[in-house]
Parts: C-alpha cells; sequence; structure tokens
C-alpha cells in the first residue's frame, strides 16, 4: 500500500509500483498538480491533496504510527463484530421530528436551512406547535465514491470540503467535518459518532443503475455541532446510511413505521445520478411516509403527472400496489437556486 508523508509545504506519497493511470487522472485534477521526482510523488499542501493521500495510503503516513484502514464492509469482517452494532431502524425510533433527505450526497445544506437559528434569521414561517428536526437521515447509494471528496482541483477555502467519504472504508472519526469552508463561514465538525448495523436493502435494478459495492448498507450516526458565521452554533444529529432509497423507504422507514416529518428532494439523480426513473417517485409515497413538510426544487413541488405511467408503475409493483397517492402543496417560503442547489428555485411547502 502506498505512504505519503506531510511536511511543513507539500505532501508526498511514496508508491510501490508505478501508479496507475486512475490515480494519475485523480491525481492531475488537482489545482495543484502532482509531480515525481523518481522517489515519490508531492504537491503543495491542500485540504484536497490530504484527503486523496489519505484515501490513496489508508492514513499511513511515512514514520506514522496510525494505523491502516480497517476493512470495507463485506471484505471479512466478523460476523460476530457486526452482531453487537444497533439496527438503523431503532436509532431512528429515538427520534421524534426526522428530517429524511435522499440522495444526499455530500449536501449538508439542510442542517443550516432547517434550523431554529435559520427561521429566526429569515422570520421563516411556522405552524403552531411545529418543532423543527431533531435528527437530519441522509441516505445515498454511493456510486462513486470521489464525488464526495469535496471535489479535486477546488481550492477549499472557496468551495468547502468534506470527510464524508471515509464512509466507504470505515475511517471517519470524530474531529472529521461533514462540512467546512472558510468562505461559507461554515463548519459541521464531528464530535462523536455510533457505527450502527449494515442497512440490508438490496439496490432494485428496476429504479437504480448502481451495483451493491462492499460498502453498501455503511450506517453511521454522527453527533456535530455546526458553527455558522452568521448563525452561531449548536448541535443536532446526522445519521448517514449508504443506501438506495427506494429499498430503504420500502424496508426500513414503512416496514418499520418510521415517520418521517419533513422530506428532502434537491436535484434528484434522474438517470445522471444512478436513478433508472424520474424523481416523482417520491411524491408518491410522501403522505405514507407520514410528511407533513416538503422542502425541494420547484419542478418537484406541483400536481403529479399521471402521464408518468413508468413511474407509477415501477413503484406500485414496487410496493405491492398499496396506496400510493400524490399531495396537493401549500407554498410555505423559498429562496433562490443560487442559494441551494443552482436548479431553481427551492419550496417550503405544507403537505395537504
Amino acid at each position: 500500500m502506498p505512504r505519503f508523508e506531510e511536511t511543513d509545504n507539500e505532501i508526498r506519497i511514496y508508491f510501490e509500483d508505478i501508479p496507475s493511470e486512475e490515480i494519475r487522472v485523480r491525481m492531475k485534477a488537482l489545482h495543484y498538480r502532482w509531480q515525481s521526482d523518481g522517489r515519490y510523488w508531492h504537491t503543495r499542501v491542500s485540504e484536497p491533496a490530504m484527503i486523496l493521500a489519505e484515501a490513496l495510503c489508508g492514513r499511513t503516513a511515512v514514520g506514522s504510527d496510525m494505523p491502516p484502514h480497517e476493512p470495507a464492509y463485506g471484505s471479512g469482517m466478523p460476523t460476530e463484530e457486526r452482531s453487537g452494532l444497533t439496527d438503523v431502524s431503532d436509532v431512528l425510533k429515538r427520534y421524534r421530528h426526522i428530517c429524511w433527505y435522499p440522495s444526499a450526497g455530500s449536501d449538508f445544506r439542510e442542517v443550516l436551512f432547517l434550523s431554529e437559528q435559520y427561521y429566526k434569521w429569515k422570520d421563516v414561517p411556522k405552524d403552531s406547535g411545529q418543532v423543527l428536526p431533531d435528527l437530519f437521515l441522509l441516505t445515498d447509494v454511493y456510486p462513486n465514491p470521489d464525488t464526495f471528496t469535496g471535489g479535486y482541483g477546488i481550492d477549499p477555502n472557496v468551495n468547502g470540503y468534506t470527510h464524508i467519504y471515509k464512509l466507504t472504508n470505515r475511517t471517519i472519526k470524530p474531529g472529521d467535518y461533514l462540512f467546512s469552508g472558510t468562505r461559507l463561514l461554515t463548519d459541521i465538525r464531528i464530535d462523536s459518532l455510533e457505527r450502527l448495523k449494515n442497512v440490508s436493502p438490496d439496490i432494485n435494478e428496476a429504479v437504480c443503475n448502481m451495483r451493491r459495492e462492499s460498502y453498501t448498507g455503511t450506517a453511521y450516526l454522527f453527533h456535530v455541532t455546526v458553527t455558522s458565521g452568521l448563525l452561531g452554533t449548536w448541535k443536532t444529529d446526522v445519521l448517514y446510511a449508504v443506501t438506495e432509497n427506494v429499498a430503504f423507504a420500502k424496508d426500513v422507514l414503512l416496514a418499520e413505521h418510521i415517520p418521517v416529518e419533513y422530506v428532502i428532494q434537491i436535484r434528484y439523480g434522474n438517470g445522471f445520478g444512478g436513478s433508472r426513473i424520474s424523481g416523482d417517485w417520491l411524491s408518491l409515497l410522501l403522505k405514507s411516509l407520514g410528511c407533513r413538510y416538503f422542502i425541494a426544487n420547484d419542478q418537484y413541488c406541483r400536481i403529479y403527472d399521471p402521464d408518468d405511467l413508468l413511474v407509477e408503475k415501477v413503484i406500485k409493483e414496487i410496493f405491492n400496489n398499496g396506496e400510493l397517492q400524490a399531495p396537493d402543496y401549500e407554498l410555505i417560503y423559498n429562496i433562490d437556486g443560487v442559494q441551494w442547489s443552482n436548479y431553481g428555485p427551492v419550496l417550503w411547502t405544507r403537505i395537504k
């Protein structure tokens, strides 16, 4: 396995053999490109460079006593080691106001936008007795770990970075960041975490064209501190499960009768992100999921199109022709898409 070391002004990776073409492409994609002097590859110190070095080397630095990364799920971890972990469904039942964000990727803006601090700052209307989320539940099938590194070739001081990609080899730890960005004045730092039992739903080929990987099913509960230059500091919980969304809805949320009061649908895949069907499937489940507030791009907050027969046929077959009906939406609040997704306005709606 390659090893790396960090000096005052550069990061070096020592490879036993010439790095593969795939690795060289990833290294060249950085803003400060890696160079080779024959003994090692090196580049200027930056967070994306460090993220790549850690990913390639399993956090084993030259002269370091840090242990190599643990094997990923499905790669020989003993059954007895998994047996003592808590089920995701049992953890979800601890919370009363869950916000579910399917296909969340590395987007953690919901932690800001659905906070008491943001609601007070922007005077977002609230219903009588409404309680904002006490848990943010994020799911994603994780088609490509590289898409979760914060972006190679992107200055972390401008766009920020995330350590969420470490879920793929279970090296994520307290002190890592779900998000950190200097320009955006926001940090979401992991204070503590709980590794959970693997989520078991399979990937349904009718709705997803991604294959099952060794890390599919990985799940963690994070206790985090959010620090915002505009909103202040507060704590919240985030549960991230590497799983396919439709299967998770059927085999966990509905099967275990776990309501999700808030649902988010931002820039859903629809073919380019691994989904074989449009994001309209989610609207058919909102009432069954117990959703009261739907936060989504405006294109999803519309009257369901009955002509979308593919979505309706596939979803009803998966859910055994259950009572699936798209709701009506009542607008509560909205923001410009530039603030969240660059994919059209984002609407806060009430399910009628």
